[in-house]
């Protein structure tokens, strides 16, 4: 009887353990529950939309009217 040799048997078995790993990380489309808040600007050429909040300014530019603050 011939030994086998591991690498033989190896490749099953990797494909098996990641064709597992892969099904176990898949997750369906998360629900969004919320509202999403994004700024989105638009051109004649482009459309960007921002997801968040972007912080810029000076110091004197704070406090902000209550407004926008709310």
């Amino acid at each position: 009887m011939k030994p086998r040799s591991g690498r033989s048997a190896c490749g099953p078995v990797m494909l098996l353990v990641l064709g597992a790993a892969v099904i176990a990380t898949a997750a369906p489309a998360a629900v969004v529950t919320e509202p999403l808040f994004a700024w989105q600007v638009r051109s004649d050429t482009a459309v960007v939309t921002m997801m968040g909040s972007v912080h810029f300014g000076r110091e004197d530019f704070y406090p902000l009217a209550p407004v926008i603050e709310e």
